[in-house]
């Protein structure tokens, strides 16, 4: 470590086991406190515990990381190895480290992004897709047992990046405690963009006593669940959407189609306007007139 990680850490160890950088920097070190736990350990017993402890391991087994696994299979990680920025960069933890397909959340895996740290009020990441994508959903990994930095970021997509906060805004952090900030999370994210783009701030007045004093982002991983305009799929994003789908485009895990093209309707727009609406225009979901039906004349013969 260098002298300045060094000055640091010893700053913000102190209280040992109330401080989360004392709890950090003791994952996957034998100290004083579990030295005694390793020279005791039977020979039948499993070690499997005691290197969990010893190496700090998180379970990732909630409800949130669950959601997130549930749509791996149905729509692809289009942010995996794509180009990635951020508002500065702490040593050598740049933006690209988010998108590299490693989940393990601890700044010493080298996994890990991270802006600087020194008297930012803002900060920000960003990944370009590289082309309009559908997306269903954004998983977040953050750096573990830092949520006083993570909270109250924002999550934006956008098609431009004059601005970090382009854009539609996903998702806003309003955690109230520290224990309430979810450090693996995935936000549904229903909109069509090219940029996805993670934003922090903090005001002269910090909105809550035990947020960080300055804005820091420090992503493990940034997983974006979708397809590319026009496609979706089993996780290949094989399949093409609907001709009958407003603009090609549709649901990148089903293939529902958003909207339909005039005249047709039906989840993939697979069936035509009753010919009693108004110039054939209809809802989308269930066929109905969208404005006045049509009198439809019919002509009846006379026989004697």
């Amino acid at each position: 470590m260098a002298k300045e990680d060094c000055d640091q850490t010893e700053k913000g160890s102190r209280g040992q086991s109330n401080s989360v950088v004392w709890c950090e920097q003791r994952q996957g070190r034998i100290t004083s406190s579990n030295l005694g736990s390793v020279f005791n350990r039977k020979e039948t017993t499993p070690p499997d515990n005691l290197v969990k402890v010893l190496c700090g391991y998180i379970s990732f087994d909630n409800r949130f990381v669950k959601l997130g696994r549930d749509h791996e299979p149905a729509a692809r990680n289009v942010a995996v190895e794509k180009s990635a920025s951020q508002s500065t960069n702490h040593h050598q933890h740049g933006a690209d480290r988010a998108v590299d397909n490693c989940v393990t959340t601890t700044l010493e895996s080298n996994c890990c992004s991270h802006t600087d740290h020194k008297g930012s009020t803002t900060a920000w990441w960003r990944v370009d897709l590289d082309q309009l994508t559908t997306i269903n959903a954004i998983t977040i990994y953050y750096r573990a047992q830092y949520p006083h930095r993570f909270a109250g970021y924002q999550l934006y997509v956008s098609n431009s990046t004059s601005s970090p906060q382009d854009g539609v805004l996903c998702f806003e952090d309003i955690s109230t405690t520290r224990d309430e900030v979810q450090m693996v999370v995935t936000h549904q994210c229903p909109y069509v963009c090219q940029y996805v783009t993670v934003y922090n701030y903090r005001n002269n007045q910090k909105r809550h006593d035990w947020y960080d004093d300055y804005a820091v982002l420090e992503l493990c991983e940034v997983q974006v669940w979708g397809c590319p305009v026009g496609r979706y799929g089993d996780g290949k994003c094989d399949s093409v959407c609907s001709g009958n789908c407003l603009g090609g485009n549709c649901n990148a895990t089903t293939g529902d189609c958003f909207y339909c093209v005039p005249q047709q309707y039906g989840i993939k727009c697979e069936m035509e306007c009753p010919l009693n609406c108004l110039d054939r225009l209809c809802e989308n979901i269930d066929g109905n007139c969208s404005g006045k039906e049509r009198q439809i004349e019919v002509s009846v013969a006379l026989t004697d």
